[in-house]
């Protein structure tokens, strides 16, 4: 342009204009202002290229994390059902679920197992402490425990920062307990609850067979100590 005042180059500038080349041009200012918005190209593209090389390595480490974080968890859960599988016993069965929850899922385990009416059967803890474990509850979370054991569903309990999973263990259609997972609300995170919901899944079957396996054993003893029992009787008449 020949002649540009400061009106008109507002206006140029507010309608994408980014700089004027006076007429008659000047080969050294051209020359000047070209190299600048050349630079100033580059400069944009290094930047864009920098950016797309910053997202990519951010997918790639996130990628590198959550396959990291899939076999963490499938050795997890292997060695989770090994433990929980390796004995018939109930008592070991309730000694491996603990040892599996604490410390991965909680900060401290609550095994509440109940009666076939819904009531308080037996309470575990672990680490264990004196007194009630039941008892040391908070009033709100018992109250969540009792609904969980009625309705038979996972809830998560939340307090200020405290937080908790209730899990139901399920086993011949009926509930056998809650196992109550304490920790801090930032820790009991939605992938902390899937692991506990899969781990307390696997522990009611370990607990199930635990029980069905007791009861077996309770059948056939009570078998043998009746037909003990029927053979001395039936000795003592015949004997003479």
């Amino acid at each position: 342009t020949a002649y540009v005042d400061e009106v008109q180059a507002a206006r140029g500038y507010a309608l994408g204009a980014v700089d004027y080349i006076p007429s008659p041009v000047v080969p050294d200012v051209l020359r000047s202002k070209v190299r600048v918005f050349v630079e100033l190209y580059r400069m944009n593209r290094q930047l864009q290229q920098q950016a797309a090389a910053r997202e990519a390595l951010a997918r790639s480490e996130a990628a590198r994390a959550a396959a990291e974080e899939a076999i963490h968890r499938a050795d997890y859960l292997s060695e989770a059902s090994q433990q929980l599988s390796r004995s018939l016993n109930t008592e070991d069965t309730i000694a491996a679920l603990f040892d599996v929850a604490v410390p991965m899922l909680g900060d401290r385990a609550v095994l509440v197992l109940a009666n076939n009416d819904g009531s308080v059967a037996r309470v575990e803890s672990y680490p264990k402490r004196n007194g009630n474990a039941y008892d040391e509850l908070p009033a709100s979370l018992r109250h969540a425990l009792a609904r969980v054991i009625s309705g038979r569903h996972f809830e998560l309990w939340r307090e200020g920062d405290a937080a908790s999973a209730l899990c139901p263990l399920l086993g011949g259609g009926r509930l056998r307990g809650v196992l109550v997972l304490l920790s801090t609300a930032d820790r009991m995170d939605r992938s902390r609850q899937a692991l506990a919901k899969e781990i307390v899944s696997r522990a009611s079957i370990a607990l199930e067979n635990a029980r069905l396996y007791t009861a077996v054993q309770d059948a056939d003893r009570r078998k043998n100590e009746f037909l003990a029992m029927l053979a001395h009787e039936l000795r003592n008449p015949l004997a003479p």
